[in-house]
């Protein structure tokens, strides 16, 4: 990874450090609708074999934060 790239992440993390849970829905909210998000879910779904709410929840806020991280940063076009 570039330099560049490095500091690009490290500034969007820092960044969203300091987020409520409404601001972070709200920049989640500016790349994903509702039905995408759900594409996530069914995929961890599917793919891990996590059947547990909770799980599933914890996993897609993961897998959903690197993805807009990456658009924040430009890594996903």
């Amino acid at each position: 990874m570039s330099s560049a790239n490095y500091q690009q992440i490290e500034a969007f993390f820092n960044r969203i450090s300091a987020f409520d849970s409404d601001q972070m829905m709200s920049l989640v909210d500016q790349y994903l609708t509702a039905e995408e998000i759900e594409l996530f879910v069914d995929y961890i779904e599917d793919f891990y074999g996590i059947k547990d709410e909770e799980e599933l929840g914890l996993m897609a806020q993961v897998i959903i934060c690197g993805y807009v991280c990456a658009k924040e940063s430009r890594i996903i076009n």
